[in-house]
């Protein structure tokens, strides 16, 4: 790889290394109950790097990123909410502001941005993250 990354591909590729650590303190402490969803909200980011297709981007941001949080509040640990929030949210952001969004909080879904193009953030996302390419 030797292109520099744009700001949103190192933001994923950041989501990868925390969710991969997340997973292996959880899986060895004992709390497997979070590697399911852990995993599932990781399995496909790395088909996201490089993805020209915004749509997929917004359906991560609105869909991935916001049945994973609600799951986790489902689980009601604190302190992996907390780790949570220390790790996700700047990455979070950068892919938010990529993509023309404005997150309501680290822990809730997505708006659109007053300015962002609103026929482009309208289009919901055609593609499941359950059937396509890179499932």
């Amino acid at each position: 790889m030797g292109d520099v990354l744009t700001p949103r591909d190192r933001a994923y590729l950041d989501i990868i290394h925390h969710g991969l650590v997340l997973l292996r303190n959880y899986a060895h402490g004992g709390q497997s109950e979070f590697c399911p969803v852990e995993a599932e909200h990781l399995h496909e980011i790395s088909t996201l790097i490089g993805e020209g297709n915004e749509r997929r981007h917004v359906y991560y941001l609105r869909g991935t990123r916001g049945l994973y949080l609600q799951q986790l509040r489902a689980l009601g640990h604190a302190g992996y909410l907390e780790q949570v929030s220390i790790w996700y949210t700047h990455p979070w952001r950068v892919l938010a502001d990529t993509a023309g969004l404005r997150l309501l909080a680290w822990d809730q879904g997505a708006e659109p941005h007053a300015a962002a193009d609103p026929a482009r953030l309208s289009a919901s996302a055609t593609r499941s993250t359950h059937g396509g390419p890179g499932s």
